[in-house]
């Protein structure tokens, strides 16, 4: 959530911007840890057409969240950001 404390994460998903998303989780999540976003539509469709990881999955064990949040633009789009992080057990 402190990631999206200015709607950049809907700005990023309206962007189709999987670069900066993924460059903006690398400044937030420590470096032992693997993570992998997948961005869907209100449908539930994924939309990011690139993977928006930091490497292959260092363990079996893994967490996963999902946030939800909406555009603020003219087109009102809702995304849901199902992210999953892994751990050296």
């Amino acid at each position: 959530m402190s990631l999206d404390n200015d709607g950049s994460l809907a700005n990023l998903a309206d962007a189709r911007d999987w670069t900066a998303l993924r460059t903006h989780l690398q400044s937030v999540i420590p470096l032992a840890l693997w993570f992998n976003l997948t961005v869907f539509d209100e449908n539930m469709m994924p939309i990011n057409d690139v993977l928006i990881t930091n490497g292959s999955p260092i363990s079996e064990n893994m967490e996963a969240a999902t946030y939800v949040c909406a555009s603020t633009n003219e087109t009102y789009a809702v995304y849901f950001f199902r992210l999953q992080v892994s751990a050296v057990d």
